[in-house]
């Protein structure tokens, strides 16, 4: 197809299309069914190129950034990357963020601010001896 030595082979014995090449889409791709790849990564010219994948070795699910700063930052209120409002941040530090607001909680490995609710951290135990542990 087109020089290059590549090939798109339909192979009955798997129902499926074999290429050989790299499949380059622009604009949006549609699948109805499970989609398996060894991972997902941003371009490398994109900012903080980021990766989500696992390995064969363990069942982790790797969620990694090159740059530094937030590695996961979930979001509502919008659907563009980047943009409505954070719920909850993990920082390259090891830091976690949860709640609204997190103006100053840069240091604190975890911050939590209900904003306007009347509960901070609720937590229920069926252990009658122990519901939290905290050491200074």
């Amino acid at each position: 197809i087109g020089g290059a030595a590549a090939t798109l082979i339909y192979t009955h014995a798997t129902t499926s299309w074999d290429m050989n090449k790299p499949l380059n889409v622009t604009g949006a791709g549609t699948f109805s069914g499970t989609v398996d790849g060894q991972g997902f990564r941003t371009t490398s010219g994109s900012t903080d190129y980021s990766l989500l994948s696992r390995n064969s070795t363990n069942t982790a699910v790797y969620i990694q950034q090159a740059s530094t700063g937030n590695i996961v930052d979930f979001r509502y209120g919008s659907q563009a990357a980047g943009q409505g409002t954070s719920a909850m941040i993990i920082k390259d530090t090891g830091e976690v963020a949860i709640g609204a607001n997190f103006t100053g909680y840069d240091g604190q490995i975890l911050a939590v601010n209900s904003g306007t609710g009347d509960t901070v951290l609720y937590g229920q135990s069926s252990d009658a001896n122990c519901f939290a542990s905290f050491r200074i």
